[in-house]
This record gives structure tokens, sequence and C-alpha cells, in this order.
């Protein structure tokens, strides 16, 4: 593991993080606008569809876990770790709550999926 860990290292180690992160969040944005402008016309036309007190309150277990998520992850992803040892305190926090934001953000819109699924009753997983 320490062989691996130095060989990344050197290789560009966070720098090389970096910039798959940025093409990671480039190809999310691309499909997110792809899956907006095909669902959201129909999904719009339609309605939002009313769910029940079951679903309603499954949704909101899951907001319960996503929100202990947000706060347990920085700690064991060895990137963020490692990104907390190169910037400022009041830099990284700004950092996760914009990271915060925009992944929020990126759930909320890519949930249309299943608001369309749920509207049209379509069958089956809705990914």
């Amino acid at each position: 593991m320490t062989a691996f860990t130095v060989y990344y290292s050197l290789l560009g180690g966070l720098r090389s993080s970096l910039l798959t992160d940025g093409a990671q969040m480039l190809l999310a944005a691309v499909l997110l606008v792809v899956i907006l402008s095909v669902l959201g016309p129909g999904l719009i036309a339609q309605g939002i569809p009313a769910v029940d007190g079951d679903t309603r309150l499954a949704g909101l277990t899951f907001c319960g876990l996503a929100f202990v998520q947000i706060f347990s992850y920085p700690f064991h992803d060895p990137v963020m770790t490692d990104r907390a040892f190169i910037t400022s305190p009041k830099v990284m926090v700004k950092g996760f709550i914009w990271a915060g934001v925009i992944s929020g953000g990126f759930i909320f819109l890519f949930s249309t999926v299943g608001l369309y699924a749920r509207a049209f009753g379509v069958e089956g997983s809705p990914p």
C-alpha cells in the first residue's frame, strides 16, 4: 500500500485527482442537461405526481441518511483529507459548503427521472 501511495504521489497525486474530478463534474453537468431537456417538457406537461405517505417517509429517511453522509464523508475520503491540509480552514469550509450546495442541486435535479417515471407509470427501475 505504501508503494502504491508513493507511486500515485509521484504521478501527480492531488493534481491528478483534481483533474479527474473536474472531468467527472463536466460529464455530470452535460448528462444533467440532456436528461432535463428530454424529460423536463413531458414532466411539466403532466405535472408533479402525488406520492403516498410511506413513500414520502422513505424519502425523508433517505434525506436524513444523506445529511449524516455530508458530515462524515470528508473524514474518510483521503482526497478530501489531502485538500484540507493544503488550504486554509476558511477556504476549506467554503469549499465544503459549495460542494454541498452543488451536489445537493445535482441530486435534486437528477430526481426528475424518478418523478417522470412515477408521472408516466414507467415500470421497472427508472434509471
